[in-house]
């Protein structure tokens, strides 16, 4: 008898010792699968890091693919509550963004919106308390769009365009951007024959009619971007707003197809169009034209006060 229970005892410890080694392998196969899985997550995460990588480095080579040369974009037209529309000139130099000149043309021509506010003539400061006049704040965020090379990398914190990541500037600056994603998208351009600036010409005497001549000419990027034809009397009157306000009434007091301040503004749409004093034919000794419809008036007093404008901007 003792030696049969003798013989289940060491049988149950047989039994016990091969079961304690079973559980001593299972438990070595589960950890060399957990450290399997951590290689090849490591190994994914080590691939799409160097995936992302490689993407960033297109990204940034990409910003250099821009065509050297002058790129430029205005407003389509005037806002309403506004005299000035947007214009936008870049300089593209070894595929990259050089140098921006942000400004806007005044409906009345005359300087250009920086070069008013860099003369005190615009005086945002003082007219509107702001915390740096237009031109200073105009520099900032072109250097922005400089250091950042992207069109598309802005954030507005509300829908007039203003922004927080960029300090000293209180200004909205959307339209900014758009015209410098409108100007790239136009692609280089040629600079126009004229030199930049604003050019005033008046008659010398004033005629029998009482009014002396009067024109305003805006260049910008080479080209006449807005030009504002009057004439002033001797009491200092102007004579477009003579005509806007009805004291002129050239319809009613001559029976003009147009009143003559819209008669003026067909003459110098027509002269932005051709962009030469020159390019036009008289069929009279008066000056009168037939290549422009709706305009009755004389116009070689226009012209020549274009002319002499110009003379300095050649």
């Amino acid at each position: 008898m003792k030696k049969i229970i003798a013989l289940l005892l060491t049988m149950l410890l047989v039994v016990a010792l091969f079961v304690g080694c079973g559980q001593d392998d299972t438990t070595d196969t589960e950890d060399t699968s957990q450290t399997t899985d951590s290689n090849e997550t490591a190994d994914e995460t080590t691939d799409e890091t160097a995936d992302e990588s490689t993407d960033e480095t297109t990204d940034v080579a990409d910003t250099g693919s821009l065509e050297d040369g002058f790129y430029y974009a205005e407003d389509e037209s005037y806002p309403e509550d506004n005299s000035w529309k947007g214009a936008i000139i870049i300089e593209v130099a070894d595929g990259q963004m050089v140098d921006i000149n942000w400004t806007a043309i005044n409906k009345n021509a005359g300087p250009d919106k920086k070069t008013a506010s860099e003369n005190g003539d615009y005086g945002m400061v003082a007219k509107a308390g702001a915390i740096a006049e237009w031109h200073e704040q105009a520099e900032i965020i072109e250097n922005h769009l400089l250091e950042t090379q992207d069109v598309t990398d802005i954030e507005y914190v509300d829908d007039e365009g203003h922004v927080d990541v960029v300090a000293g500037v209180s200004i909205h600056v959307n339209d900014f951007y758009a015209l410098a994603e409108k100007a790239l998208a136009n692609g280089p351009q040629e600079k126009g024959p004229y030199t930049d600036g604003a050019y005033y010409a008046e008659e010398d005497e004033f005629a029998d009619s009482g009014w002396k001549g009067t024109v305003d000419i805006t260049v910008l990027f080479g080209h006449i971007v807005e030009v504002n034809w009057s004439a002033v009397d001797e009491t200092g009157a102007d004579k477009k707003e003579a005509s806007i306000s009805g004291e002129y009434g050239m319809v009613e007091k001559a029976g003009a197809s147009a009143e003559w301040h819209e008669q003026a503004a067909i003459i110098e749409d027509y002269l932005l169009l051709t962009q030469d004093p020159t390019a036009i034919e008289y069929i009279d000794d008066e000056g009168h034209v037939d290549v422009v419809a709706g305009v009755t008036i004389h116009v070689n007093d226009f012209y020549a006060l274009v002319e002499k404008a110009l003379a300095d901007a050649q």
